[in-house]
C-alpha cells in the first residue's frame, strides 16, 4: 500500500493487475493478497478478525484507514521540545 493510498485504491490497483496477469482468484485469495498488501496497523487490525469476503475486509479497512490513528512518539516528542523551550527560558530569566 503507498503512502498516499486509500484501501480502496489498493483493492482497484489489486484488481487491475490480477486482470492484466489474466489471473483468476477465488475470493479468499483475493482477500489474501488485500490484506497482506495493507500497512502494518491495517494488516495486523484485519489478520486479528474473522472476515470471511473480500468486501467485508475493504469495509473495515477503508473505516480504519479514515480512523485517526495516533503517533505515540509524537506526544513525546511534543512535551521534549516544551521541556526544551521551558529550560532555555529558565536559563534565559537567570
Amino acid at each position: 500500500m503507498l503512502p498516499s493510498e486509500t484501501p480502496w485504491d489498493l483493492d482497484q490497483r489489486l484488481k487491475s493487475m490480477i486482470h492484466e496477469a489474466n489471473m483468476t482468484l477465488t475470493d479468499a485469495q483475493h482477500h489474501a493478497w488485500f490484506v497482506a498488501s495493507l500497512t502494518p496497523h491495517l494488516r495486523t487490525v484485519l489478520s486479528q478478525q474473522k472476515i470471511s469476503t473480500q468486501a467485508k475486509a475493504l469495509e473495515i479497512a477503508m473505516r480504519l484507514h479514515e480512523t485517526p490513528i495516533q503517533d505515540p512518539g509524537l506526544g513525546v516528542q511534543q512535551i521534549t521540545a516544551q521541556l526544551q523551550n521551558l529550560c532555555l527560558e529558565m536559563k534565559s530569566l537567570k
